[in-house]
């Protein structure tokens, strides 16, 4: 049996959280949603102090052009 897989296309599931559950509301109150405009939720990040959010270095690779808002405490549903 032979299975075509294009390149760079996932193989699995779409949904990557496998035996999860639904966090209370407040659980995680140091993580933060950086959105931007139309495209809403595109990266995380944590609270570190109340100044500063710590966040993977590849939300930033356009960072002279980019502008987030950061949302916190607010509950998501798909």
């Amino acid at each position: 049996m032979w299975i075509t897989v294009s390149c760079g296309r996932h193989q699995l599931n779409k949904n990557r959280i496998v035996g999860g559950e639904d966090a209370r509301s407040g659980k995680w109150p140091w993580q933060a949603s950086l959105q931007m405009g139309a495209y809403g939720h595109v990266c995380g990040a944590s609270v570190v102090s109340n100044r500063w959010l710590i966040s993977a270095a590849h939300c930033f690779l356009d960072s002279d052009s980019v502008r987030y808002e950061v949302i916190l405490r607010q509950e998501f549903s798909e």
